[in-house]
C-alpha cells in the first residue's frame, strides 16, 4: 500500500477538486513529517453530531481533509470493532459516505468490507502483498474480503503479481496519476450503487 505521504497526498489532491473527505487513521500518521507540519487541531465539529462520542477521536483539518485519529486499539481489540461499525454507520446515515476504502491491516480491511455489505455501498480495498502472506485467519479472510470488495488496488506491480489479475486494478506509483486514477474509480462505482 502506498506510504502515508503518498496517502496523504492523495487526499489533499481530492478535497482540493472538491470532494469531501474523510480519513480515517491511527495517531501515528501524526508522525509523517508532511502530515505533522499541515495538520490542524480542531474540535470534533467536523463529523455529523450523531457520530461525535461513539468512538474516542482526535479530529484535525489536514488539506481540506477532515483526519480523524482513532487509537490502534479500536481496530486490534476483538471487543471494540462494533463501535466502529456503528460509527461507519452514523457517518454514513448523517450522508457523509458514498464509498469506503481500507488501507492497511486484515482487520481495517475486513471490517471496512463488511460494514460496505450492510450499507449497501461500493468498497474499495488496497492490498500489499505482506499483507496477504499472514497465515490461515487471515488468508480466509483476504478471500472474504476479495471476494465483497467492489475493487482491490495494488500500487506496486509486486503487489498486483501476488494478487488474482483481472479482479486488481493496478494504480500508478506516482501520486498525481494514482490520485486521479484512483478518483475514477470511486467515480465509477459510486454511479453503479444505486
Amino acid at each position: 500500500a502506498p506510504e502515508a505521504g503518498a496517502l496523504s497526498r492523495y487526499t489533499a489532491t481530492w478535497a482540493q477538486q472538491g470532494h469531501e473527505v474523510y480519513w480515517l487513521a491511527a495517531p501515528d500518521i501524526l508522525q509523517e513529517p508532511c502530515v505533522r507540519a499541515a495538520a490542524i487541531p480542531t474540535s470534533d465539529d467536523l463529523v455529523p453530531a450523531t457520530c461525535r462520542y461513539v468512538i474516542p477521536l482526535q479530529a484535525y483539518w489536514y488539506a481540506g481533509v477532515r483526519l480523524l485519529c482513532v487509537p490502534q486499539e479500536m481496530w486490534q481489540r476483538p471487543d471494540l470493532p462494533t463501535r466502529l461499525f456503528t460509527w461507519l454507520s452514523l457517518l454514513h446515515r448523517a450522508g457523509a459516505c458514498t464509498l469506503l476504502h481500507a488501507w492497511g491491516s486484515v482487520p481495517v480491511a475486513y471490517l471496512t468490507v463488511y460494514t460496505a455489505c450492510y450499507l449497501a455501498l461500493p468498497a474499495v480495498v488496497s492490498y500489499s502483498a505482506e499483507a496477504l502472506a499472514h497465515g490461515p485467519q487471515d488468508a480466509f479472510r483476504w478471500a472474504w474480503i476479495a471476494q465483497h470488495a467492489a475493487a482491490c488496488v495494488a500500487h506496486s506491480p509486486a503487489e498486483y503479481q501476488a494478487l488474482e489479475p483481472g479482479r486488481v486494478h493496478g494504480i500508478a506509483a506516482e501520486p498525481a496519476a494514482a490520485a486521479e486514477a484512483l478518483l475514477a474509480l470511486y467515480q465509477r462505482l459510486s454511479s453503479a450503487t444505486p
